[in-house]
């Protein structure tokens, strides 16, 4: 398909895939569309806060607290449910996923001008859409009366490993964005009300640019992590950084919503 440029301001972008035409045409395969530009996000407070119909009895409910959504998921016509963390960075909401059933994987949100989620679910390398219109008012998830817990809490309670996607940094940097501030408090918190716990701060990255540079870029973000803790208090014996780089993937990096749920900080028991 050909490239085309736009030169003027555009809020949203809406494309038509024509198929061959011919009796052996029986359908066409569209794998993904990239757009390259700088982007305004919408700065809504609470923008993914709401509850979506994802399917006939389908429902994901979110809660936006600045830059930190936690949730839960009814799928399978409501017969399984599961929880949701993660974060917002620049209007896209990069997301964990855990099944009543102990399966787990990542998600990628955004919400449109109809105000829909709509999103992707990876579970391994699979990845299918996820996401929906704005639910019937009235309509109520197994976290409706829940007040939310600290995702990093519950992540390592249950699993001894936290995911965490929102401690941001800009491009090639090791310095936190402001937009980190919310991740890195839940996870000093976390640590402070578990003070017997150990953990091994790891840095992960895409697969864009060399594995050297990958692993070191890695190396000192956990490391501006661990600085990060031990300024808020945190025992520096407690935390030690490791640089990762991109040998261990959530998502695909053959994509680009791929390439940012691999990129994130995960905390892991030791």
């Amino acid at each position: 398909m050909a490239a085309s440029t736009i030169d003027t301001p555009v809020r949203w972008l809406r494309f038509t895939v024509d198929g061959p035409i011919g009796a052996d045409a029986a359908w066409v395969y569209f794998a993904e569309a990239i757009a390259h530009g700088a982007v305004t996000p919408p700065d809504e407070e609470g923008r993914f806060t709401g509850i979506f119909q994802s399917g006939r009895a389908d429902f994901i409910e979110l809660r936006q607290d600045g830059s930190s959504v936690s949730g839960c998921y009814l799928d399978n016509g409501g017969r399984t449910n599961g929880t949701l963390s993660g974060a917002v960075d620049e209007g896209v909401a990069r997301l964990n996923w855990t099944s009543d059933q102990g399966i787990t994987g990542t998600a990628l949100a955004t919400i449109d001008s109809t105000g829909a989620l709509a999103g992707v679910r990876y579970r391994q390398r699979s990845r299918s859409a996820w996401g929906g219109p704005p639910a019937p008012d009235g309509t109520t998830t197994p976290c409706s009366a829940t007040e939310p817990a600290n995702p990093i809490v519950t992540a390592l309670e249950e699993t001894g490993e936290a995911r965490i996607y929102g401690i941001h940094f800009d491009h090639d940097s090791d310095v936190p964005k402001s937009s980190a501030a919310a991740a890195l408090e839940q996870l000093a918190e976390a640590l402070e009300s578990a003070p017997e716990l150990n953990v091994v701060i790891e840095g992960h990255t895409d697969a864009d640019g060399e594995d050297s540079y990958n692993l070191d870029l890695s190396d000192r973000r956990a490391r501006s992590v661990v600085a990060w803790l031990t300024e808020r208090g945190i025992d520096a014996d407690r935390l030690t950084p490791q640089g990762i780089g991109e040998a261990e993937p959530v998502a695909s990096n053959d994509t680009a919503d791929g390439k940012a749920l691999n990129r994130r900080v995960d905390v892991v028991a030791r």
